[in-house]
């Protein structure tokens, strides 16, 4: 996992994009903001949960299937490696790249879906593990990857991120 200011300028426009989306779907910035200060007060982690929820003042986050400590560690393990793009299956062996793409095919099915208690705030957004599941390229999606495995600052440096215009 790098940090924002290491990344190229078309993955920061992406996670720029998909994060002021996402922001707005919740009704603001700060609600969800709050939720991942939520989720990282979530102990052990807030995939972990059993009851499959996480629930604030303002918002309501489910998902649809229990996850294993396993996959987590596993893909906490592919954020951490260093690479130099996206492809968490990048600069893996064989036997790592099966391991990571078989903990992809059981997170595949996983929806995450986040509501606003007041739906006259926002409409919410449902969200899954990955992007896309190929065998030769593996990406996180992030807006699951900043609700998830980033911290707040990561969230609002990302926030406050301006794209450059393009001519």
């Amino acid at each position: 996992m790098h940090p924002f200011h290491q990344y190229d300028t078309p993955t920061k426009t992406l996670f720029h994009t998909r994060l002021t989306q996402a922001a707005t779907a919740l009704g603001g910035a700060n609600f969800l903001l709050g939720l991942i200060e939520a989720i990282r007060a979530t102990k052990p982690h807030g995939l972990l949960q059993t009851s499959c929820d996480i629930r604030t003042e303002q918002l309501i986050m489910k998902w649809n299937k229990v996850v294993f400590k396993d996959k987590v560690d596993l893909l906490e393990t592919l954020l951490f490696a260093p690479r130099t793009s996206r492809d968490l299956l990048e600069g893996l062996d064989e036997k790592k790249k099966k391991n990571a793409l078989n903990m992809a095919k059981a997170l595949a099915p996983l929806r995450v879906s986040v509501k606003p208690k007041n739906s006259k705030v926002g409409v919410g957004f449902e969200v899954s593990p990955f992007e896309g599941l190929e065998a030769s390229a593996l990406h996180l999606d992030p807006v699951f990857e900043l609700l998830f495995f980033r911290n707040v600052d990561f969230a609002r440096t990302v926030l406050k991120y301006t794209p450059p215009v393009s001519s």
